[in-house]
């Protein structure tokens, strides 16, 4: 069964301590000297979204919390060198204090983040030995593995069959497209938990003991190991759905070409 997915937006909080001890560094200076640092505050978000977990993690960005400007005093003249370094000295070991409060801000986050996230997952399954996804070539194993044993051809991996498929996915619709996506074969099937492409092609290998070629019925297997099928494009989307109970599933769809289960045609395409 498929790992189910949940969403989970945490905000980062940053500055509040620090924006404190920042704004005590110019104050202690104006006692110190007759040639008073101009202090404004700058902008400060108070941290980022995480998105749900696709492949990466957004963290928060912060502004800077003060900016130093040096200015002249009539009878003064320019604030001595010795006080702006002071300055700029104990602002930037705020700074770094700062940047270290907020990376175990972060790193504790990303700690307490539920291993678990849900976000509608598709997979734009790729060409089969170009493919960036892994799954393409899940697919294809699971489904050459099987036709292997039954005396028909690997299958080779068709984009545009598996952009068919991603479109159907898009659905969420646990019924046949009915040719509404192309002339094709199509396999579909859902699970929850940790349902991988792999163990939905099995269940559809499965049906291989309900076979009679006496009486040929078709079926998912029949599909499978069509000999005269040369191209196979799969897809899945997690749907929430496709049970009564409302957990979310992954739907996997397969589109074949030429499609297979032609009436009359079984004793030459399928090999019990």
């Amino acid at each position: 069964m498929m790992a189910s997915r949940s969403r989970n937006k945490f905000r980062l909080l940053s500055g509040g301590s620090i924006a404190l001890l920042l704004a005590a560094v110019p104050a202690a200076v104006a006692l110190a000297c007759s040639a008073q640092p101009v202090w404004r505050p700058g902008g400060n978000q108070g941290g980022g979204q995480g998105g749900g977990h696709q492949g990466g993690h957004q963290d928060g960005q912060s502004g800077s919390g003060w900016q130093l400007t040096t200015s002249y005093m009539p009878g003064y003249g320019p604030m001595p060198v010795r006080v702006v370094l002071l300055v700029l000295v104990q602002a930037q070991a705020a700074a770094q204090a700062q940047a270290k409060v907020q990376a175990q801000v972060r790193a504790t986050v990303q700690a307490q983040a539920p291993a678990k996230v849900q976000v509608l997952v598709l997979d734009n399954s790729g060409a089969g030995s170009g493919s960036s996804n892994p799954n393409a070539q899940q697919y294809l194993d699971a489904h050459n593995s099987v036709r292997s044993a039954h005396g028909a051809n690997a299958l080779v991996w068709d984009d545009k069959l598996a952009s068919a498929a991603q479109n159907w996915a898009y659905n969420c619709k646990f019924e046949h497209s009915q040719g509404a996506v192309g002339p094709y074969g199509e396999n579909l099937a859902a699970g929850t938990g940790s349902y991988s492409p792999a163990q939905g092609v099995q269940d559809w290998a499965n049906e291989a003991s309900e076979y009679n070629p006496n009486n040929p019925q078709f079926s998912h297997f029949t599909q499978m190991v069509w000999k005269a099928t040369t191209n196979l494009g799969c897809a899945v989307a997690t749907c929430g759905g496709i049970f009564d109970s409302g957990d979310p599933a992954q739907f996997y769809v397969c589109e074949y070409d030429p499609p297979g289960n032609v009436q009359g045609q079984y004793a030459q395409n399928v090999q019990a």
